[in-house]
């Protein structure tokens, strides 16, 4: 039996890779629709075939955005205006960001913006803030949006008028008490998830009826206990997790048969059929870990791979070698 020589292993291995990669997709029936539907990850706009979306053209003067959720063809942003003596027209939004960090820009004002994709290089700050402001969620259909403040404060804005809404203050004490998800669920509710001290709740779901802003409590999951590394343990099953039954849950971690942590806001066509999420594997010795964006398929129960986001291999080879083609794999 003849072995195989070394270059014919290399394009056997890339061609499954590239088939493999397709399948991801294929599998759903939806390319088209998976096309049209974009994804907010931590650092890019992506849509959920992993295509990345320019965005320097939201760029302006010296304004930072930093993404949060998008809707609509609509990208709401938490911005960071600076006061400087350095040009910054002309430099990369890299070298910005290393000038903020070592603090030779001085902050002037922080706010909520909102910019339309595509049709328009349009921005428009719709609020002040005096203080930095965190995981906002839009709501397309009221253009309310929410953001936590203080790590505490749950505040619902007008996004059209930038008008307070509705306020909540968590009252727990001790450190790390505060909401750590926040997801809508309908035009006039957030459903809420704390995993921190229960100094102040008995329960770690919550809801809120934004309208009045009343919080109630729903139930006490132990879902942080059956997730690792973004999703469900290899032997934990999803029965095992309280209060997966409910709406709450369902907003707040994708599905009940399979729930994650780091679900990214989206929007499109696919919305209602598909979510997203980031997954990841540890460094360990001298491998040094991977984060990437994947889908789920309520329809069928499939994940795929959508964009690898951070691995060695990346910074060397780029996007379309074995990062994509194999980005189901260690790599």
């Amino acid at each position: 039996m003849k072995h195989f020589g070394k270059l014919q292993l290399i394009v056997i291995l890339l061609i499954c890779g590239v088939l493999w990669g397709y399948d991801n997709h294929i599998f759903s029936g939806a390319r088209d629709v998976l096309k049209d539907t974009y994804i907010v990850d931590r650092s890019n706009i992506l849509n959920a075939l992993g295509n990345q979306i320019e965005i320097e053209k939201y760029e302006d003067s010296n304004t930072f955005y930093w993404k949060t959720d998008i809707s609509n063809e609509k990208l709401l942003t938490i911005c960071e205006e600076y006061d400087s003596t350095i040009d910054t027209h002309n430099i990369t939004q890299t070298k910005k960001l290393e000038l903020l960090i070592n603090n030779n820009i001085g902050e002037s004002n922080i706010g909520v913006c909102k910019i339309t994709l595509f049709k328009e290089k349009k921005y428009s700050k719709i609020l002040n803030l005096k203080t930095p402001t965190s995981n906002c969620k839009f709501n397309p259909s009221t253009d309310y949006f929410s953001c936590l403040h203080h790590e505490k404060d749950i505040i619902v804005y007008n996004g059209n008028t930038g008008e307070e809404i509705s306020r909540y203050t968590y009252i727990g004490g001790g450190p790390g008490s505060n909401f750590e998800k926040m997801e809508w669920m309908s035009d006039h509710e957030l459903a809420l998830y704390d995993d921190g001290w229960k100094s102040s709740y008995e329960n770690n779901i919550l809801r809120m009826n934004v309208n009045t802003g009343e919080v109630t409590e729903v139930c006490d999951s132990n879902v942080s206990n059956h997730l690792r590394e973004g999703v469900l343990k290899e032997y934990s099953n999803p029965e095992d997790i309280t209060c997966s039954d409910t709406s709450e849950f369902e907003a707040l971690f994708g599905s009940k048969k399979w729930p994650v942590s780091n679900l990214f806001p989206s929007a499109g066509p696919a919305d209602d059929r598909f979510y997203f999420y980031s997954r990841w594997i540890d460094s360990t010795g001298i491998y040094n870990g991977k984060e990437w964006t994947e889908g789920y398929d309520r329809k069928t129960g499939d994940t795929f791979y959508v964009s690898t986001n951070d691995s060695v291999l990346k910074g060397i080879f780029g996007d379309l070698f074995i990062v994509d083609w194999f980005g189901w794999s260690w790599f």
